[in-house]
């Protein structure tokens, strides 16, 4: 059965709304890798350091994010972009959990690609 627009668009709808959530905060992240960075005694570019941190914390802010709303609200009936009752329901069920996993799988290996690289250049002296 295919799934209607409606649950499409409250999925992503929800997902970008986490992703601007994680955007704006990001930056302090950046903001504090580059301060770490500078204050280090290897030479590295700071600048550099705070672009992949920015990287990062999106990455974990969007993880977080994602823990706190969208799983509590799958968890406790709060946040479902189908309807309890629709005969699409357990297809629906499953592909939202499909996507969340994908959406977490992604957030994961980027955010600890970007761990490494930041160590990476923080140990390149």
């Amino acid at each position: 059965m295919k799934l209607p627009a409606r649950f499409w668009v409250h999925l992503f709808s929800h997902l970008g709304f986490v992703g601007i959530l994680a955007g704006l905060l990001a930056g302090w992240v950046g903001t504090f890798f580059e301060a770490l960075a500078g204050h280090s005694d290897a030479a590295t570019d700071a600048a550099r350091v705070g672009d992949v941190g920015t990287l990062f914390g999106f990455c974990m802010l969007a993880l977080l994010l994602l823990g706190a709303l969208t799983v509590s609200g799958e968890l406790f009936g709060l946040i479902r972009p189908y309807d309890r009752k629709a005969p699409y329901r357990h297809e629906a069920q499953a592909m939202h959990r499909k996507v969340l996993l994908i959406v977490v799988a992604v957030l994961s290996w980027a955010g600890l690609t970007a761990a490494f690289v930041i160590g990476s250049m923080m140990r390149s002296s």
